[in-house]
């Protein structure tokens, strides 16, 4: 049976993907930006479909964004006022 037929997650992220780095020293990458992606997919536990929707295809896991200056001013807008709290100040 299928993990889709069986109610289940597909694709999930493979532990090895995730584990840490054998070897820093041959790593070519930052570690740090290597870490951050890592901790957020243990948190939010997409799968990797899911993931690259969330990353917008573009695997840096910064947003990507096409449009007209004003469309880029009403997005930026729309995700500031995401990121506020209730009282009015930006979430940390």
């Amino acid at each position: 049976m299928s993990a889709r037929a069986s109610g289940g997650r597909i694709a999930a992220f493979p532990e090895e993907v995730l584990g840490p780095i054998k070897d820093a020293q041959k790593f070519n990458g930052s570690i740090g930006f290597r870490e951050s992606i890592v901790t957020q997919i243990r948190k939010t536990n997409p799968t990797v479909r899911e993931y690259l929707k969330q990353t917008r295809y573009t695997g840096s896991g910064h947003a990507g964004f096409v449009g007209t200056p004003e469309q880029l001013a009403d997005h930026i807008e729309d995700l500031l006022a995401q990121t506020r709290h209730p009282a009015g100040r930006a979430s940390a």
